[in-house]
């Protein structure tokens, strides 16, 4: 390669003795190669007294140069002062052929498809329509065969292509199909939540959810693996490993079509089935994941199920932690009236303290200061109570004005001791001076130091 450009400069004098001299396909290839060929190549390319074949040649031998020089530039410069339908023609295939190559070539990994698409998308705005046309089919296919990984490859992602080709994004619909990898899925439904095509994006991905449950999908995944196994010398894969990998690839897929309908959760259809797959599925994970889905599209006509969840003993306890998480977004007077009747029991099942902490949290977060008596007389009178309950306490109370003062104030003369500890945590320090030498013991875990209420009396402000 080095020797380059001693040919070339030879077969240029050679030329010298000649008029006219033209340069020759020739020399566009021994150009590909040197320091100072992209500027060559692109002189071509603009200079009308070239063989016509010769610039064409030429413009595609720039499309996949990425050199020092800032190729995109001369490429770009150079087309537009050619002005010719000839050598657009020409960049468009070399464009489509690259965008179709094996993207190891030379083991440079994709780096002629990513230059290629970098420059089609620069070329854009200066090429006539059909020729724009067809450098957009070559580089949104590309982008849509991988869509996750090579979205934002290169100078110009997918959103950049969209922009100067046309916002045609109906072909990313089929990157929502079942066969498709979860993170090429995931990646698609971002691309369509912010467009026209929203719609008809999130009744992709119902059917899509639907699909990878049936058995055409588990037939073709089952074949994969078989085919994946075979291909590291694994020929006899014992049935319980391969049907193992086939729930576990399934999920896989799921948790991607999970992921896609999280996005378009305030569809009705989409929200209404993360709600069936939170309260129906067999598996506890998709049915935490689909919970976390539907964070903000939770609405009235589901209050029922997530109380349900919610308060089922049974259920997982990450089911029922973002059951409570959903339940906190909406406004219903529905969730308040069970809450005040669970709170007095929480305590009593399996999650002991942590789940009247849960309960009374989100009951203080739609309750105003006349409710402070009626939610200190629902604490109940037994168990433990951990610092970090009773803190959280105080905090939602103090937020909730002067009439909750008022009712604070009072609390610092309870009967019951977590009850004089919040009011204490809640109000100034200097407030519960009156309360120093309370001997009562803090019954629960985290209160770390502190082994009486007057330790909570006694506490440096800054605490």
């Amino acid at each position: 390669m080095r020797r380059a450009p001693i040919v070339v400069a030879l077969a240029l004098a050679a030329c010298a003795t000649e008029a006219p001299c033209h340069h020759t396909l020739e020399h566009v290839e021994l150009y590909w190669g040197t320091v100072d060929g992209p500027a060559e190549l692109a002189a071509i390319v603009r200079d009308p007294a070239e063989p016509l074949d010769v610039r064409a040649a030429a413009a595609r031998s720039l499309v996949t140069l990425d050199r020092d020089h800032d190729v995109q530039a001369l490429l770009v410069d150079s087309v537009r002062e050619a002005s010719e339908p000839a050598i657009e023609r020409a960049i468009a295939q070399r464009v489509t052929e690259a965008l179709h190559e094996d993207p190891n070539v030379n083991g440079d990994p994709e780096r002629v498809q990513v230059t290629a698409k970098d420059h089609a998308v620069a070329l854009a705005p200066h090429v006539g329509a059909d020729v724009r046309a067809q450098l957009g089919e070559a580089v949104l296919a590309w982008h849509v065969r991988d869509v996750a990984r090579r979205r934002d490859l290169g100078r110009a992602g997918i959103r950049e292509a969209f922009a100067v080709f046309g916002d045609d994004r109906s072909r990313l619909l089929d990157a929502l199909g079942p066969r498709r990898g979860p993170t090429d899925l995931g990646a698609a439904a971002e691309l369509l939540a912010d467009g026209p095509l929203r719609a008809r994006a999130a009744a992709r991905l119902l059917e899509t959810e639907t699909a990878l449950r049936g058995e055409s999908f588990e037939t073709w995944l089952r074949e994969r693996l078989r085919e994946g196994a075979y291909l590291r010398g694994l020929r006899d894969l014992p049935p319980a490993r391969l049907e193992a990998a086939v729930e576990l690839n399934r999920r896989n897929f799921l948790e991607g079509v999970l992921f896609g309908m999280r996005l378009f959760c305030a569809e009705r259809a989409v929200a209404d089935r993360l709600m069936a797959i939170g309260a129906e599925d067999p598996d506890d994970q998709l049915r935490t994941r689909a919970l976390v889905a539907l964070e903000g599209c939770a609405a009235a006509r589901h209050v029922d199920a997530l109380i349900a969840l919610g308060f089922d003993a049974n259920v997982p306890v990450s089911v029922r932690d973002y059951a409570f998480d959903r339940l906190a977004e909406i406004d219903d007077p529905r969730i308040t009236e069970r809450l005040w009747r669970e709170l007095p029991t929480a305590a009593d099942g399996p999650l002991g303290w942590r789940l009247r902490w849960r309960l009374g949290s989100l009951l203080l977060s739609r309750v105003d200061a006349s409710a402070v008596p009626r939610f200190f007389a629902a604490l109940s009178e037994h168990g433990e109570y951990a610092s970090v309950e009773l803190n959280d306490y105080a905090e939602r109370l103090a937020d909730l004005g002067d009439a909750a003062t008022r009712a604070l104030r009072d609390a610092l003369s309870s009967d019951r001791w977590f009850v004089r500890v919040i009011a204490l945590l809640a109000l100034p320090v200097s407030e519960g001076s009156a309360l120093r030498d309370d001997g009562a013991p803090l019954n629960g875990p985290h209160w770390g130091d502190w082994q009486t209420v007057g330790d909570v009396a006694r506490r440096d402000a800054t605490d």
